[in-house]
């Protein structure tokens, strides 16, 4: 089964957290834990689905509630089954496969986004109508959904990012 973007994280935390426990500080500079803070954020809280792991169908209406977002220009950026962007990149990178985005100021569209399964949104709701297709012989069909914050550039604010996984059937996914 192909490992999640929360899974990925777990398993960096605990390299980190080994290499930072038993090695020096500049091995753990090499393992790449540098100026990560492993803090808890609360402030976002997913209103629907409601619970992790939920089994719904498409279109899929993902609600959060956010608690004291900062800056107040910032917006959400969704990304679907795939890992969100580091903290103070670029939307840009998302297409960094694609020199002409690097220096086009009109790219990313929103269009060239959801190309990507990344969605741009001020309003904490989002309805997201298909899914990318999970590798053959995936028995859950887990979809994961992670949430961070994006000032008006485009470019990530901080590191906090919040996960939603939940199931649906094969059968409803869109390609």
């Amino acid at each position: 089964m192909r490992a999640g973007p929360g899974q990925k994280r777990a398993r960096r935390f605990r390299r980190c957290a080994v290499a930072g426990a038993v090695l020096p500080f500049a091995v753990a500079l090499l393992t790449g834990c540098g100026d990560l803070q492993f803090q808890n954020d609360h402030r976002l809280h997913f209103t629907a689905p409601v619970h992790d792991l939920a089994k719904v169908t498409l279109p899929l209406t993902l609600a959060w509630t956010m608690r004291d977002p900062s800056p107040r220009q910032a917006s959400y950026a969704v990304f679907v089954d795939r890992a969100p962007i580091k903290p103070g990149q670029s939307l840009k990178a998302v297409f960094a496969d694609q020199s002409t985005c690097k220096t086009d100021p009109a790219c990313p569209t929103t269009d060239d986004l959801a190309s990507r399964n990344v969605y741009v949104t001020a309003d904490p709701t989002l309805s997201i109508a298909r899914v990318p297709i999970l590798p053959a012989g995936t028995s859950r069909k887990i979809h994961t959904f992670t949430v961070i914050l994006i000032d008006r550039t485009g470019h990530r604010i901080g590191e906090a990012a919040w996960e939603r996984d939940v199931e649906i059937p094969k059968s409803l996914v869109a390609s």
